[in-house]
């Protein structure tokens, strides 16, 4: 079964946005570098900006007394607007990344004739379910650009 990458909302800025998870990203797009490195340098050479672009989720301390330890996972999660992904696929310059970035152009047309269609104002959680559901329909489409099933 192939897998698309997850789409959810989350409030970048001001706005409830549609975005992804960078470390999903950077592994559907086959990146060699870790993780860390590559997001890092992203960020900064093309001016991406905390709060615009993409959110910075710093672990969370477990609490006094933990000597600095964080609950759960110590990785810095980073959470990225649809545009800002699109951006990233595109300047990995390879087949897959483009491929990516069209699978997103996809989803979003998709999503928005969707939003026209109900005249919405506001996104619901139900509007998200659906849009993964809309997603998860695009399956078929993203093997027209060949994406790989994991």
């Amino acid at each position: 079964m192939q897998e698309v990458i997850e789409i959810s909302q989350h409030k970048i800025g001001d706005d409830s946005i549609n975005s992804v998870s960078a470390r999903e990203l950077h592994k559907r797009l086959e990146v060699k570098r870790d993780f860390s490195t590559w997001i890092k340098d992203r960020i900064k050479k093309y001016g991406f900006i905390d709060n615009e672009d993409c959110i910075i989720i710093a672990p969370q301390k477990r609490g006094a007394g933990n000597h600095g330890l964080f609950n759960g996972s110590d990785k810095i999660e980073y959470i990225l607007s649809l545009d800002m992904a699109k951006e990233l696929a595109m300047i990995e310059n390879n087949e897959i990344g483009r491929n990516i970035r069209k699978f997103f152009i996809k989803i979003e047309k998709k999503f928005f004739q969707k939003l026209e269609k109900q005249d919405a104002k506001r996104i619901s959680p139900t509007d998200i379910q659906e849009m993964n559901e809309l997603a998860k329909e695009l399956i078929q489409l993203s093997q027209t650009f060949g994406f790989q099933g994991n």
